[in-house]
Protein backbone atom coordinates (compact mmCIF):
# COMPACT_ATOMS: atom_id res chain seq x y z
CA UNK A 1 0.00 0.00 0.00
CA UNK A 2 2.71 2.03 0.78
CA UNK A 3 4.28 1.50 -2.70
CA UNK A 4 1.05 2.30 -4.42
CA UNK A 5 0.99 5.78 -2.41
CA UNK A 6 5.01 6.83 -3.26
CA UNK A 7 3.76 6.19 -7.03
CA UNK A 8 0.88 8.17 -6.46
CA UNK A 9 2.28 11.00 -4.62
CA UNK A 10 5.10 10.68 -7.68
CA UNK A 11 2.57 10.64 -10.44
CA UNK A 12 0.84 13.57 -9.12
CA UNK A 13 4.17 15.79 -8.14
CA UNK A 14 4.97 15.06 -12.31
CA UNK A 15 1.70 16.33 -13.45
CA UNK A 16 2.29 18.88 -11.08
CA UNK A 17 5.72 19.95 -12.24
CA UNK A 18 4.68 19.50 -16.30
CA UNK A 19 1.15 21.63 -15.68
CA UNK A 20 3.74 24.54 -13.95
CA UNK A 21 5.68 24.03 -17.24
CA UNK A 22 2.60 24.35 -19.39
CA UNK A 23 1.37 27.88 -17.48
CA UNK A 24 5.08 29.29 -17.72
CA UNK A 25 4.91 28.48 -21.48
CA UNK A 26 1.22 29.62 -22.07
CA UNK A 27 2.26 33.00 -20.41
CA UNK A 28 5.76 33.45 -21.90
CA UNK A 29 4.27 32.37 -25.25
CA UNK A 30 1.20 35.39 -24.64
CA UNK A 31 4.22 37.35 -23.54
CA UNK A 32 6.01 36.95 -27.04
CA UNK A 33 2.86 36.74 -28.92
CA UNK A 34 1.68 40.35 -27.61
CA UNK A 35 5.42 41.75 -28.61
CA UNK A 36 4.64 40.32 -32.00
CA UNK A 37 1.13 41.41 -32.67
CA UNK A 38 2.83 45.60 -31.98
CA UNK A 39 5.66 44.97 -33.70
CA UNK A 40 3.44 44.16 -36.77
CA UNK A 41 1.02 46.50 -36.22
CA UNK A 42 4.17 49.40 -36.02
CA UNK A 43 5.14 47.36 -39.50
CA UNK A 44 2.01 48.12 -41.07
CA UNK A 45 1.59 51.55 -40.16
CA UNK A 46 5.04 52.33 -41.50
CA UNK A 47 4.28 50.99 -44.60
CA UNK A 48 0.76 52.56 -44.84
CA UNK A 49 3.13 56.08 -44.04
CA UNK A 50 5.00 54.88 -46.65
CA UNK A 51 3.40 52.93 -49.67
CA UNK A 52 2.86 54.67 -52.85
CA UNK A 53 0.38 54.40 -54.87
CA UNK A 54 0.19 52.64 -58.34
CA UNK A 55 0.16 55.60 -60.15
CA UNK A 56 3.17 56.88 -58.02
CA UNK A 57 2.04 59.50 -55.63
CA UNK A 58 1.86 59.58 -51.99
CA UNK A 59 -0.73 57.41 -50.03
CA UNK A 60 -0.94 60.20 -47.52
CA UNK A 61 -2.50 63.26 -49.12
CA UNK A 62 -1.28 66.45 -46.88
CA UNK A 63 -4.87 68.61 -48.23
CA UNK A 64 -6.76 65.57 -46.58
CA UNK A 65 -8.51 66.00 -49.77
CA UNK A 66 -10.16 62.26 -51.34
CA UNK A 67 -7.77 59.45 -52.49
CA UNK A 68 -8.48 57.24 -55.14
CA UNK A 69 -8.80 53.71 -53.55
CA UNK A 70 -5.64 51.68 -54.96
CA UNK A 71 -7.61 48.42 -55.54
CA UNK A 72 -10.36 50.05 -57.31
CA UNK A 73 -7.60 52.08 -59.33
CA UNK A 74 -5.46 48.33 -60.00
CA UNK A 75 -8.87 47.02 -61.06
CA UNK A 76 -9.43 49.32 -63.51
CA UNK A 77 -5.74 49.72 -64.58
CA UNK A 78 -5.86 45.17 -65.23
CA UNK A 79 -8.51 45.98 -68.28
CA UNK A 80 -6.29 48.29 -69.69
CA UNK A 81 -7.32 51.99 -69.00
CA UNK A 82 -5.64 54.95 -68.38
CA UNK A 83 -3.69 55.41 -65.17
CA UNK A 84 -4.71 59.20 -65.41
CA UNK A 85 -8.22 58.67 -66.73
CA UNK A 86 -9.22 55.57 -63.94
CA UNK A 87 -8.09 58.05 -61.16
CA UNK A 88 -10.27 60.65 -62.14
CA UNK A 89 -13.18 58.68 -63.23
CA UNK A 90 -12.20 57.20 -59.24
CA UNK A 91 -12.13 60.39 -57.78
CA UNK A 92 -15.15 61.82 -59.38
CA UNK A 93 -17.70 59.13 -58.11
CA UNK A 94 -16.02 58.37 -54.97
CA UNK A 95 -13.96 55.32 -55.70
CA UNK A 96 -17.20 53.30 -56.82
CA UNK A 97 -15.75 51.07 -59.36
CA UNK A 98 -18.69 50.56 -61.25
CA UNK A 99 -19.26 53.96 -61.76
CA UNK A 100 -15.92 54.73 -62.92
CA UNK A 101 -15.75 51.79 -65.26
CA UNK A 102 -18.95 53.53 -66.92
CA UNK A 103 -16.92 57.08 -66.96
CA UNK A 104 -13.94 55.22 -68.59
CA UNK A 105 -15.97 53.56 -71.30
CA UNK A 106 -18.46 56.54 -72.06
Amino acid sequence: MENKLETSYDEVTTIARSAKKGVDFHTIFLSKLHNLNEKIDMFQLELLLNRETIDGSSQLNEDTGPRVDDMELAKLLDMGIDADVASEALLQHNNNFERALDQCFS
